[in-house]
């Protein structure tokens, strides 16, 4: 089963989260916000693998009344202002996403089943993710990095 593997997008997959770790650690003076980065993780890995079928549920429930459909669209333009605003965190969010999405495309590709593409992705965005949290934190420890919020 490893050398079906595509090692490629899993090696970007895991590099994106290392760095996301990394930055999350760097930019954070709240001790419990790495645990939102992984709370995070935990929502992009299930969003991937809801079948579609389920999202087009939720989305007509939104439709169904003028008054919900008209908090939809308020609810849409708030999410635009916000990723305008937060351009940088966006683009941040974005490159999760597409390294994520690449990664679940080329495990499809190779046959893998949706239980197993989502238990190898889960175990490779968290295991990065803490590992880039915990190499910050401990050069900032030994003192060979000094801690600098980043916007």
């Amino acid at each position: 089963m490893l050398r079906k593997l595509p090692w490629a997008s899993l090696s970007m997959l895991v590099l994106t989260y290392i760095t996301f770790g990394w930055l999350m650690s760097a930019s954070i003076q709240a001790p419990l916000l790495p645990v939102f980065g992984a709370v995070c993780i935990a929502i992009v890995m299930a969003a991937f693998t809801l079948p579609l079928k389920k999202i087009k549920k939720y989305l007509d429930i939104w439709s169904q009344s003028k008054l919900r459909s008209m908090a939809a669209m308020l609810l849409g333009v708030f999410s635009v202002v916000i990723v305008i605003s937060a351009l940088e965190i966006s683009v941040r969010v974005l490159v999760i996403v597409a390294a994520s999405l690449l990664a679940r495309i080329d495990l499809i590709n190779q046959g893998i089943s949706k239980d197993k593409i989502f238990v190898i992705l889960s175990l490779l965005a968290f295991s990065s993710y803490v590992l880039g949290v915990v190499v910050h934190e401990q050069l900032v420890i030994l003192g060979i990095l000094q801690r600098s919020f980043l916007r």
